[in-house]
């Protein structure tokens, strides 16, 4: 669990520091809420999400965050380490390409 705290936290830092990307709440234990940075709606959180989904990386859900559509990352896996955290970095920014 501890690892998987680690991760989310280093995620989250990264996303804090991207401007594509707008982190709506400090990370909680192994949890990640986020936003692009338009704050778009939830049809385009989708887009996203799917786009993201198809690079068969990183599968995450979408949530509302005080009536913002938002993305939800929870690092949960037993394998999930440091690695990782380039992979999802790599892996989020790919999903912003249309």
């Amino acid at each position: 669990m501890e690892r998987n705290c680690y991760v989310a936290q280093q995620v989250g830092d990264w996303i804090d520091g991207r401007e594509e990307f707008d982190l709506l709440s400090t990370v909680q234990l192994n949890g990640v809420v986020f936003t692009l940075r338009q704050r778009p709606c939830m049809d385009v959180v989708r887009a996203f999400l799917n786009r993201l989904r198809d690079g068969g990386q990183l599968y995450l859900t979408p949530t509302v965050h005080f009536d913002v559509a938002a993305v939800r990352i929870s690092v949960v896996h037993w394998r999930s380490d440091v690695e990782d955290i380039a992979v999802a970095q790599q892996a989020l920014l790919d999903a912003l390409i249309e």
